[in-house]
């Protein structure tokens, strides 16, 4: 097992640091830079906008900036934002907690349900609900994710006013609220953002569930609890379904990159202040250093993602533990 986890985290560094490379690359060869605004302000001198991007190092050759990037990286300094003036550290530890909220409810509650309505799919498959049930997951799994979106935000925000459309807390009353107040505050506005990215995952999730019960309900051990006179609920419940289950736990870990990037779009799309929101806000502005960051821990989380898949995938089979 310690040689299994180390080699895991060999290669999930090996990943960050060819996407922090990537990330590097793609930044310096898009157009514009930062301090753009700054650069066209007539009330700054030339040497005023020299001084500035002396100090941000900008001015030196792109090998210097990324091993010294990398440098810093590695001593655990992520640089501080050209736009914003703070420790990337302190912008990430302030919005990381907030998109792990939207990712966590949305992960729990997308999988839950996929498992139950891919086992509920199984045990009747071919029936008329398996079939719109079927349809159903079909289509939501072909709808772009910026499309829940708007559709929950202007059904759900704007014309029943249900739910806020927008930010994380009321701006007014947030602070003024008791305890319980705050939690609950925070959770109506995750409301609609959590449901928009649980929908993404419970489609994929469903389908995946009832085609792995369906190759698992010929197995031997299947028709000998029939055989036994388990009920067909039973069979599907506490028979099949764990032997099931080990596709869709590799599936939670292919299932994080998909999510961080759609994150970004429905942070975006609701104001929710979590990375993503601070990517949209950073790559707009050129801000290298907060883009650096965002993109270094969203890889991290996806190595930590597949690592916690694998050992559940441990957990779940033991034959799997041999070798």
């Amino acid at each position: 097992m310690r040689a299994f986890l180390l080699r895991r985290l060999a290669l999930g560094l090996a990943t960050m640091l060819v996407v922090a490379t990537a990330t590097f690359a793609l930044l310096h060869a898009a157009p514009g830079e930062p301090f753009a605004e700054l650069m066209e302000d007539p009330r700054f001198t030339p040497e005023q906008r020299a001084l500035r991007r002396k100090a941000a190092g900008l001015d030196d050759p792109l090998p210097v900036q990324y091993l010294r990037y990398i440098g810093d990286v590695v001593r655990g300094d992520l640089g501080t934002s050209l736009a914003k003036r703070r420790p990337v550290r302190a912008l990430l530890a302030e919005r990381l907690p907030r998109t792990l909220l939207l990712m966590g409810t949305a992960l729990l509650l997308g999988f839950a349900l996929g498992i139950a309505i891919g086992a509920w799919q199984a045990a009747r498959a071919g029936s008329a609900g398996d079939r719109w049930v079927g349809h159903a997951t079909v289509a939501l799994g072909a709808v772009p994710d910026f499309w829940i979106a708007l559709a929950l935000l202007l059904t759900f925000g704007l014309k029943l006013r249900w739910f806020p459309v927008g930010g994380m807390t009321e701006p007014v009353t947030h602070d003024y609220m008791s305890l319980a107040g705050r939690i609950g505050d925070v959770a109506w506005h995750l409301v609609l953002p959590a449901t928009a990215l649980t929908l993404l995952i419970l489609a994929f999730v469903a389908r995946h569930q009832r085609a792995a019960l369906l190759d698992t309900l010929p197995e031997d051990f299947v028709r000998t609890a029939r055989a036994k006179g388990v009920s067909p609920a039973n069979v599907v419940r506490h028979h099949a379904l764990r032997a099931a289950l080990l596709p869709t736990i590799t599936l939670f870990g292919l299932s994080l990159p998909a999510l961080v990037g759609g994150a970004v779009l429905i942070e975006s799309t609701f104001s929710w202040p979590g990375m993503g929101h601070l990517a949209v806000e950073s790559i707009a502005a050129r801000d290298y250093p907060v883009v650096l960051g965002v993109t270094l821990v969203a890889s991290a989380v996806v190595v930590i993602g597949g690592i916690l898949a694998d050992l559940l995938m441990l957990r779940a089979d033991p034959r799997t533990r041999h070798g």
